[in-house]
């Protein structure tokens, strides 16, 4: 059975772990080279203290998989728009614990405020391309969610 909750300290290794992989793998990231544990550390509590949830999952004793919602842009156009991010263990993939993890999010996003959620994803198999990783081109599409009851 999995469990989620909020990101503690102490998770952050597995967090690491589960990142790095993608990083290293995937155009899920176009970030080129996996984030040291002490960088990790640094940007759990900074979306912790802008009010929105960073959370894990948990089978066993082990984490699977986190996700976390940050804010949008920083323009003052978009305090309650947030871009998520999801990642799951490779290990771990092909059990729905993605979804379990996007819905855990959007309520506390709802919870938090928030009223929309942007999703980047890329590698979409589109024509357009913004970014490159392992010498090839990979667009990005934006997908975009309502949260929170509709506005009056």
């Amino acid at each position: 059975m999995a469990a989620i909750r909020l990101a503690q300290a102490a998770d952050i290794q597995a967090v690491c772990r589960i990142y790095a992989h993608d990083v290293q793998t995937s155009a899920a990231t176009f970030e080129i080279d996996a984030p040291e544990e002490k960088e990790m550390e640094r940007r759990r509590p900074s979306v912790a203290s802008s009010g929105l949830p960073y959370l894990v999952i948990q089978q066993d004793s082990a984490i699977v998989g986190y996700a976390y919602a940050g804010q949008y842009r920083p323009r003052h156009a978009y305090p309650f728009t947030v871009e998520d991010s999801i990642s799951i263990d490779a290990d771990a993939t092909g059990q729905g614990l993605g979804r379990l993890l996007l819905a855990e999010l959007i309520k506390h996003c709802e919870q938090a405020g928030s009223r929309q959620m942007i999703a980047v994803v890329a590698d979409s198999a589109n024509v357009g391309s913004v970014g490159a990783k392992f010498g090839a081109w990979y667009d990005t599409a934006l997908m975009q969610r309502a949260l929170g009851p509709p506005a009056p």
